[in-house]
């Protein structure tokens, strides 16, 4: 876990993941983050959100022990 810069991206904010995070997820193609792939993101709580890899369409359920409300 580390530290990342919030950047503004023409009015958006964004944040990077490491590369070798999404590798070890199998969301790479080749080294490269395939065109067209879809995450979903979540705000939990103020200050919190989660990322989730959507494959086929399905967002993965939130790990046990972590709520959505």
């Amino acid at each position: 876990m580390g530290l990342r810069s919030l950047s503004d991206r023409d009015g958006t904010a964004t944040v990077s993941l490491d590369k070798s995070d999404l590798e070890l997820d199998g969301v790479l193609e080749d080294g490269e983050v395939p065109s067209g792939k879809h995450v979903h993101y979540q705000r939990l709580a103020p200050g919190v959100y989660v990322i989730r890899d959507v494959r086929d369409g399905e967002v993965p359920p939130l790990p046990a022990g972590v709520s959505s409300e």
